[in-house]
């Protein structure tokens, strides 16, 4: 009875790893196909649209730099 058992144990994890196998490899396929998809949404935004988002970060963090070195300069007039 003990033997029957072992057989039949094995017999269920080799089962439950092929489905988990295939199920693996439908779902990777899927996968690869989001990716490139992606790839290509991103390869047709255009280089321009990272551009003026560049020249639009560059100008906040100057005003986020001036600022704060407005801040400091109060900060040190308050202390003295």
């Amino acid at each position: 009875m003990n033997a029957t058992m072992l057989i039949i144990g094995l017999i269920g994890l080799a089962l439950g790893g092929a489905i988990g196998w295939l199920l693996a490899g439908r779902d990777s396929a899927g996968a690869k196909q989001t990716v490139q998809s992606l790839r290509a949404q991103l390869d047709a935004v255009p280089v321009e649209a990272f551009s003026a988002d560049e020249a639009d970060c560059e100008r906040l963090v100057a005003a986020i730099t001036g600022r704060s070195t407005g801040a400091t300069a109060f900060d040190e007039r308050l202390v003295a």
